[in-house]
């Protein structure tokens, strides 16, 4: 029986910017020479005909193909001494078979291609099936024969026989030491660069890891770095190491920075606004001594061009500044290390910059027209508020970031009526003549919104009533987002959830045909709970053990509860509070503490302690008393306004103290202090403190443990003594 066979062999050679892959052999050769533009192409072995008697027929690519399609650079048939059989015609594809496949299963690799088994032999299709595969960038090489099947004449077998890419079984940085190896996956996830551990061998990917290592290690001054991927193979198996050898060279600073053009302002007040490049240096009225230089970034050299120096014009009416190309030469340095002399000479790189400005004209602030973008549809806002509420007045000096203040402060009000879609366009008609610049702001009111739905998801212990009363929105509403950024603020300010970033926790769901938007708020609950376990020994206070426990979400209410006790030697305390943070379901704080002490003060014991051993002592000249306090605290807090961060409060303290003398020692030192006798008004049993403390509090922290931002006043008055029918007498002012 005649066997017919066609093999399909394909030999890819691509550029640099090809989608088609190298070995890991034909990659170290591209390694070795970097300036070459193509891939190596794989090798393929010459397939023998199945029999003496069965022909065969090549197909092979073009070497200076860039893909694997089939068009003049792509395999192409070339036909065989035998004439095509009406059999091998109108043939039937009887199986689909894969060879060499390891790690992908075969009925992946058959939803891949376009024939099925039962369907009738068409070579067109064959050469798509061929194509599907090599595009999965799956394997290195790809091969296709068909063979005549046992099971009669017309029935064919397609065989795939392929080999699979290596995957990377571990990644290595060698000679790396500015940036760490996290830093580098980081930057590999931001770039998407898409080279991972057990990954398949691609050379596209390794390339753009390499230059993505190059741009980071210039971020850190390493300009100069060389990056050369390199491939260790692991023996019996079909992995590799991949290894990137790098060389980071000298570290390149910011040599001296010089302006040309320059009128307006000095050199030095140019310098102070580029945040990233100044050097650090002290101040001085005159001058700046430089301490220490930065290094030098081209990414940062570029925003301290547009942010800092051509902000620096543009804020101050130059609108038309150009800033021009800075010429940088690159230099040879050297130095001490550390700037030390004696500690050793150390050579390096630094960039002198030369920047080119042309200052132009100054500007002033001429007319403001608001406007609506639609010319249909009239503003919903009145004119002349926006206007107020622009910094600029007409004669001003033009400011840049005085327009850009104004944008986002139009946000905002716009944002409190429910225009959460709002965008302001300006537009400038420049008067060369007059030195003036007419501003025409065009606003997009878009659709306004109200609040339909608020949900929570994530607190699985606060109740969703703690939750709605420190929002200032309510469904049906119109959505206020100056409302919604207090109302976060308000939620931090619990400390019962993780921080709350309002761009990420919140989700705004709109319906723009309704007009209405649905809020999710995502929150993660905190630890409510906090169990504290003190103790330990004293030479003075001797030995002591403690409990402290505190929870500030009781039942998820919102509730705070804490009690602590200590008990020692010569000391014992309880306390016991209670908070309630909403009375009757009204922004009323209220709470309480009731505490008991109990102090032994015991002079000759507290040496012996001290010296390790009894010391004898005259008892009419060594303090021996003991002193027990107990009372109780109430308060009560109400905010100025509904919601507001100003609150007033009264606090009422009562304190009852006991003191008992053990010698005349100790008698004698408290009638000094004013307790004239053992009995009567002044005496040691009875002191009674009863204390009114008014306040007023300012608190906009955002959050008690961790704050970032917020302002917080405290002011109070204590009033104790005669006016409450006590005979303590102080009264005290604190304002921190």
């Amino acid at each position: 029986m005649w066997i017919a066979a066609v093999v399909f062999l394909l030999a890819s050679a691509s550029s640099a910017s090809s989608s088609s892959i190298a070995t890991p052999e034909a990659l170290a050769r591209r390694v070795a020479s970097p300036d070459t533009a193509a891939t190596d192409a794989p090798s393929h072995p010459q397939t023998t005909p199945a029999s003496d008697a069965a022909p065969t027929t090549e197909v092979s690519s073009s070497a200076d193909s860039s893909n694997a399609g089939w068009s003049s650079s792509s395999p192409s048939f070339h036909a065989g001494p035998q004439q095509e059989t009406p059999a091998q015609r109108n043939g039937v594809v009887d199986r689909i078979i894969f060879i060499g496949n390891r790690r992908i299963r075969a009925d992946t690799l058959k939803a891949r291609i376009f024939s099925r088994e039962g369907d009738a032999y068409n070579e067109e299709t064959l050469r798509r099936d061929f194509q599907a595969l090599w595009n999965t960038q799956f394997f290195e090489d790809v091969k296709l024969r068909v063979e005549e099947s046992p099971d009669g004449p017309g029935h064919k077998n397609v065989i795939f026989e392929v080999k699979e890419r290596p995957v990377i079984r571990r990644i290595r940085y060698d000679g790396i030491h500015s940036v760490s190896e996290s830093d580098i996956l980081d930057r590999f996830k931001e770039k998407k660069v898409g080279l991972t551990v057990e990954s398949q061998f691609d050379p596209t990917r390794i390339k753009k890891a390499e230059v993505v290592l190059k741009d980071l290690l210039g971020e850190h001054g390493r300009q100069f770095a060389k990056v050369t991927p390199q491939y260790e193979r692991i023996a019996s198996s079909n992995a590799v190491i991949l290894v990137f050898k790098i060389e980071e060279g000298p570290k390149v600073k910011v040599g001296h920075i010089r302006f040309t053009g320059n009128h307006a302002f000095s050199s030095r007040k140019i310098i102070r606004a580029m945040r990233h490049d100044r050097p650090y240096a002290i101040p001085l009225w005159f001058t700046d001594i430089a301490v220490l230089t930065k290094t030098y970034d081209s990414q940062k050299l570029n925003e301290d061009l547009e942010v800092g120096v051509r902000g620096l014009y543009q804020d101050n009416g130059y609108f038309r500044v150009v800033v021009g190309e800075p010429v940088l030469e690159n230099l040879d340095t050297k130095g001490y290390r550390l700037g030390v002399p004696l500690t050793g000479r150390t050579h390096g790189k630094a960039v002198n910059i030369t920047i080119p400005i042309e200052e132009g004209e100054r500007y002033s602030m001429g007319t403001l027209k608001i406007v609506s973008a639609d010319p249909d549809k009239a503003l919903s806002l009145k004119v002349d508020a926006l206007k107020s509420a622009f910094p600029l007045k007409e004669g001003d000096v033009f400011s840049a970031a005085k327009l850009r203040k104004s944008l986002e402060e139009y946000t905002k009000i716009y944002g409190q009526y429910g225009f959460i879609d709002f965008t302001a366009e300006p537009s400038f008609d420049i008067n060369d003549e007059t030195k003036k610049i007419d501003l025409t702001m065009r606003f997009t009111e878009a659709k306004q919104y109200y609040v339909r739905r608020i949900d929570f998801s994530g607190n699985t212990t606060t109740r969703d009533k703690v939750i709605r009363r420190e929002l200032l929105l309510d469904e049906g509403q119109l959505f206020n987002k100056r409302a919604w950024e207090i109302s976060i603020l308000r939620l931090n300010q619990l400390n019962y959830f993780e921080r709350i970033e309002e761009d990420k926790a919140v989700e705004i769901k709109r319906n723009v045909k309704e007009g209405t938007v649905d809020l999710n708020l995502k929150l993660k609950e905190k630890g409510k709970q906090s169990i504290g376990l003190q103790g330990g020994v004293s030479g003075l206070a001797g030995s002591f053990i403690g409990l402290t426990y505190q929870t500030n979400n009781f039942l998820g209410l919102g509730e705070t509860l804490t009690f602590s006790a200590q008990f020692g030697d010569l000391q014992r305390s309880f306390q016991f509070g209670f908070t309630e943070p909403y009375l009757f379901d009204r922004p009323i704080s209220t709470g309480f503490t009731v505490f008991s002490s109990r102090y032994n003060f015991d002079q000759a014991k507290q040496e012996a302690i001290l010296f390790g051993q009894s010391v004898s002592v005259n008892p009419n000249f060594v303090q021996n008393y003991t002193q027990n306090s107990t009372g109780f605290t109430a308060f009560a807090q109400y905010p100025v306004k509904r919601l507001s961060f100003t609150r007033l409060g009264l606090t009422y303290g009562l304190t009852r103290t006991n003191i008992k003398p053990f010698n005349n020692a100790s008698e004698l030192l408290f009638e000094t202090i004013q307790f004239r006798s053992i009995s009567g008004p002044s005496a040691l049993n009875g002191i009674v403190s009863s204390t009114v403390t008014p306040s007023l509090s300012y608190n906009t922290i955002d959050n008690p443990i961790n704050p970032r931002t917020g302002k917080s006043y405290y002011y109070s008055f204590a009033i104790s003594g005669a006016p409450l029918g006590r005979n303590v007498n102080p009264a005290t002012n604190v304002f921190p």
